[in-house]
């Protein structure tokens, strides 16, 4: 899931989250992606088998993103051979590739703004939610983050006492 949150905030430039109705039928088994508003903006991984009358309707003109290419095979040869077929169907495969550098140089993109960041022993507030990014090579940043002062570049929010 974190995948495609981070795939939807490079790719399409949008920060979602998951929604609250995720067993409902309408997703077709699917995970609801929505934008700050709560308006559905994608479905994660929708069921092929879960595909019909009110949910076939209100995906056809949704982002459809799926965890590979296999996934994507297996909706595709229902969804393509339906009888009322959607012309304006966007389908894609999350691609997300990680970082691998010794020294990552953190960047984590929340609500729009960049902010500075730093690898942790555990996850931060903001990591629950979002991924940091490496300047260095581009890749996403799969292990455990946290956020730093501006203009500290070694000093966790964590860490900081305020008067």
């Amino acid at each position: 899931m974190r995948r495609a949150i981070a795939y939807l905030s490079r790719a399409h430039d949008l920060t979602v989250t998951v929604g609250w109705s995720v067993a409902d039928p309408c997703w077709a088994g699917g995970i609801p992606l929505v934008d700050g508003e709560g308006a559905p903006v994608a479905v994660f991984n929708p069921s092929r088998r879960q595909l019909r009358g009110q949910a076939y309707l209100l995906l056809a003109g949704m982002l459809l993103l799926f965890g590979d290419d296999l996934a994507l095979k297996h909706f595709s040869r229902y969804a393509y051979g339906a009888p009322k077929r959607p012309k304006d169907q966007r389908t894609e495969v999350v691609q997300l590739d990680f970082c691998t550098c010794e020294t990552p140089e953190l960047v984590a993109k929340i609500e729009g703004k960049e902010y500075s960041a730093q690898p942790s022993d555990s996850f931060g507030p903001a990591a629950a939610l979002y991924l940091a990014h490496c300047q260095i090579c581009g890749g996403a940043y799969k292990l455990p983050w946290r956020r730093t002062l501006p203009g500290q570049p070694n000093t966790p929010l964590a860490s900081v006492t305020f008067t």
